[in-house]
């Protein structure tokens, strides 16, 4: 009761306040005051943009540190393990070949058909010299063909497209305005298909956007528009096969590792975009 009384004499002297009482303004517990002559709301395109990866293919080379770690962790593997069946297999040959120059092996004990231990590792040897691994770099490193991605087996690649926006065409990730009636990212995988063509097969990782970017159409624009500006959500994808199909607004697509977008995106698009790419 003398908590109720409290909070009651609380409000009171609140509300009797004369700057307050004195004032034409609504009051409102808990917000702020609320302005007869209040600016417009600003008005914003939304657009969903894909961020499609295509995930490394091949293992990445080892660094100085990490060739030694490996090698350290053989080397106690190979101190600390049993003898394999190949090994045992030689220990008996040996313990066969030393009977035979005693003259004390029965027939019964020699298969003639039967190599032995260090015959097989001769044959394996051969076999593992004969074998040529492929080359880490492909003919697409070789010319340096950024259109390719068969480049840089070892990196995440993304794609980057030169699109039509407006009077500019600058480097971006495909995007698209998000129309009435569809969720931002279905108007993403419209992006993909739209722009790039049915024959890239991508897995969308989830309906929340990953990254976000916006910016304002220039001043020229006329004061009568409505939108000020667009705002962008970004939404991952994964490569999984096909190839790009460029369609009338796109004249120009890369596969670009994270480090190589530096180089053609805008500062403030390259930033928002960073910040959601993983390096693993």
């Amino acid at each position: 009761m003398w908590r109720r009384a409290s909070v009651l004499s609380l409000l009171g002297r609140t509300f009797r306040r004369p700057d307050l009482l004195q004032s034409n303004k609504p009051l409102v517990v808990g917000s702020h005051w609320s302005h007869s002559s209040s600016q417009p709301t600003e008005k914003w395109q939304l657009m969903s943009a894909v961020c499609l990866e295509r995930f490394p293919v091949i293992t990445q080379e080892m660094n100085p540190l990490e060739k030694k770690f490996s090698q350290l962790l053989q080397t106690m593997e190979h101190e600390k393990s049993h003898l394999s069946d190949h090994e045992l297999r030689h220990l008996e040959d040996l313990k066969l070949a030393e009977k035979r120059k005693q003259d004390s092996v029965d027939d019964s004990e020699i298969d003639v058909n039967l190599l032995t231990a260090v015959e097989e590792q001769d044959a394996w040897e051969d076999e593992r010299e004969a074998f040529q691994p492929a080359s880490r770099l492909t003919e697409a490193d070789t010319k340096n063909d950024l259109r390719s991605i068969e480049r840089k087996l070892d990196r995440k690649l993304l794609l980057v497209v030169k699109q039509k926006l407006g009077n500019s065409t600058p480097w971006v990730m495909p995007m698209v305005l998000r129309m009435e009636g569809e969720s931002m990212r279905q108007a993403a995988e419209r992006a993909l298909t739209t722009l790039c063509g049915s024959e890239l097969n991508a897995v969308f990782m989830g309906n929340a956007p990953c990254g976000f970017y916006k910016y304002r159409f220039p001043k020229l624009k006329s004061a009568s528009d409505d939108f000020v500006g667009a705002k962008v959500f970004f939404f991952k994808a994964q490569l999984q096969e096909g190839l790009l199909a460029k369609s009338s607004d796109i004249s120009d697509f890369c596969w670009l590792t994270k480090e190589e977008l530096v180089d053609c995106l805008v500062p403030k698009y390259n930033a928002a975009v960073q910040d959601f790419i993983l390096e693993l």
